[in-house]
């Protein structure tokens, strides 16, 4: 007899855990936003095509109807880029009204191919739309010693031409980073040559940057072991094969050299 109200019991328990789960995902689904199908615009993706960066931002205006029966509304538009901005109306849209949503791409920094995807919330979020931009922007060519005051030769130039690494628990990482440039209307050949040859210190051998390139190089280092002094080496750069002006590499120890 005890045992057959121990089983009612389990039953009884396991019946009410069922009904709270699917109790809750009918609430999780009921407050999550769903497609609305029936705001149609006149196009979905609207593609700007091949756009110039010196230019600045390109708009597109769409037209959206709805269709459904019910009155619908814009409370928000996301795209989670700076770079677009969706301008609309919060003017309820009633069924068969339309209303219009323009988007502006900023190609400022973009270089190449972008996709951008716009949501618009609807109803206090019980329902979305989505719209689509795209389209390739050709960069804007800049001065390279604008952001790279150091000519290291050949063309070649720098955002810097010292990194100084302070002194960090043993067995931590750090990695510093800078930029290079390719003044030259011509490809180039640069080798990054340690002087001691440190090979602790993790950073590109050789690469070839294209006429006018600039590129970000990462140099990361790991301490393997407590250091009291200072230290540096040299990372001497060879640019189609002729040496330039070397890269000072330095470490800071934790107390200084007596004099």
């Amino acid at each position: 007899m005890k045992n057959y109200y121990l089983r009612k019991c389990i039953l009884f328990t396991l019946g009410c855990l069922l009904f709270v789960t699917n109790s809750s995902a009918q609430l999780l689904e009921d407050t999550e936003p769903h497609l609305m199908t029936k705001l149609v615009p006149d196009t979905k993706f609207f593609d700007f095509g091949t756009i110039e960066e010196k230019n600045g931002p390109v708009r597109h205006t769409f037209r959206l109807t709805n269709r459904s029966r019910e009155t619908l509304f814009i409370n928000e538009a996301n795209s989670w880029c700076g770079c677009t901005v969706a301008k609309f109306s919060s003017k309820p849209i009633p069924a068969g009204g339309s209303t219009s949503v323009e988007v502006s791409f900023d190609p400022k920094h973009r270089q190449g191919r972008f996709n951008k995807e716009i949501i618009l919330i609807l109803n206090n979020g019980k329902y979305y739309a989505r719209l689509v931009v795209k389209g390739a922007v050709i960069p804007l060519r800049r001065a390279v010693e604008a952001e790279n005051p150091y000519h290291l030769g050949q063309g070649l130039y720098a955002s810097l031409k010292k990194l100084s690494f302070n002194e960090l628990p043993v067995g931590k990482s750090y990695t510093h980073r800078f930029r290079i440039a390719n003044s030259t209307n011509r490809p180039m050949t640069v080798e990054f040559r340690r002087r001691p040859d440190n090979r602790v210190l993790k950073m590109p051998e050789q690469l070839t940057l294209k006429p006018y390139e600039q590129r970000t190089i990462y140099v990361k280092y790991t301490y393997y072991r407590e250091r009291h002094f200072d230290r540096h080496v040299l990372i001497d750069v060879w640019v189609n094969g002729q040496q330039v002006t070397p890269i000072r590499i330095q470490w800071h120890g934790q107390r200084k050299r007596a004099h």
